[in-house]
């Protein structure tokens, strides 16, 4: 039987002994979040990579009922028409004709063929849709999602159709062409953007025998990140490539934002990517990174590296940063010979 007088002493962790534990935890956790920044970064490349996978699907979906590859935008010139409002109301984008191969039919059951991409008109739902923000098109490595920007045309708008509008981002594009200081950086005798010329067409569906190229040699979608927003080398711009803003902001109906760089999949601007080229920081154009150093003339992604694209034969690669102008001009080109291939 214990003496009345004595206490059992109580153990615990002195306090060198729990500043050590701390370390031993704090060490631990250093160790253990870059694993798993890696785990998250490997799930965000697959799901970018799956969405392109998609929209190659929902392309071929469309090449097989319509016997082409659909345009990447309906834009009538506008001197076509002489100043009159005409055709020029069914102007669209390159993701709105995939809408249905996307498992998005309410959204295209919205969507009215007969007015333009942003229309507000009584009865029509075309900015609500073009508005919307859609998984499929965002890559989830981008640290900005569901970006909705506002615009203005760049030149005299069409008759009728307003000047400014809003439109969801999306992380993927067509390439329209490839530069031609582009074209003499990775040693071609430059002739015009036309003779290298991606797959996609304005106006008309691009059936896959005129794809010489080869289909898995050539770029259907291309990864191009983060747009409206200007970034350069993982670095968000504090400026639009032409310095007319002085912050990069997505725009506003005051101050609507003027770069080149738009990136609405329902915007009928966004299809007229060229492939340009920049130096290594990004802001001069010509250059020979043509992938991860800037958004506004080059691919771009937020994986290390490099950036996703589908091939027109539904393939997704992964096209290194280092790859070289003269791969990336045959990888782009749908029908220009070359023998260059990206590994």
């Amino acid at each position: 039987m214990p003496h009345p007088h004595l206490h059992t002493r109580r153990s615990g962790f002195t306090l060198i002994e729990l500043l050590v534990v701390i370390a031993i935890i704090a060490v631990l956790i250093g160790l253990l979040l870059p694993a798993v920044q890696k785990v998250r970064e490997a799930a965000a490349r697959s799901t970018c990579q799956n969405n392109l996978k998609q929209l190659g699907l929902a392309y071929h979906s469309y090449d097989s009922a319509n016997g082409g590859f659909a345009p990447y935008a309906i834009q009538p010139d506008p001197a076509n028409f002489a100043g009159t409002i005409s055709l020029a109301f069914t102007t669209r984008g390159w993701g709105i004709p995939l809408l249905s191969y996307l498992e998005q039919g309410p959204l295209a059951a919205q969507y009215s063929l007969q007015t333009y991409f942003y229309s507000t008109a009584s009865g029509s739902l075309n900015q609500q849709v073009t508005n919307t923000h859609l998984k499929v098109m965002q890559c989830p490595s981008n640290p900005s999602q569901n970006r909705l920007y506002t615009a203005r045309s760049s030149s005299a708008p069409l008759v009728g159709l307003p000047s400014t509008w809003t439109a969801s981002a999306a992380d993927y594009t067509p390439v329209l062409n490839v530069g031609t200081a582009f074209q003499t950086t990775a040693g071609i005798a430059a002739t015009s953007t036309t003779q290298y010329r991606g797959i996609l067409q304005i106006n008309v569906n691009t059936p896959v025998l005129t794809l010489t190229d080869g289909t898995s040699n050539t770029i259907l979608l291309a990864e191009v990140a983060g747009r409206p927003q200007v970034w350069r080398a993982g670095q968000l711009a504090t400026t639009s490539l032409g310095g007319s803003k002085t912050t990069n902001d997505l725009g506003t109906a005051a101050e609507p934002w003027t770069d080149v760089t738009g990136g609405g999949w329902a915007d009928a601007a966004t299809g007229q990517f060229t492939l340009a080229g920049s130096d290594g920081t990004g802001t001069v154009s010509g250059g020979s990174c043509a992938v991860n150093c800037s958004n506004a003339l080059g691919f771009y992604s937020f994986h290390s590296g490099g950036a996703n694209s589908v091939f027109a034969d539904g393939s997704v690669r992964f096209i290194r940063a280092g790859a070289t102008p003269l791969a990336l001009v045959a990888a782009v080109s749908r029908a220009g010979g070359e023998t260059a291939t990206l590994d």
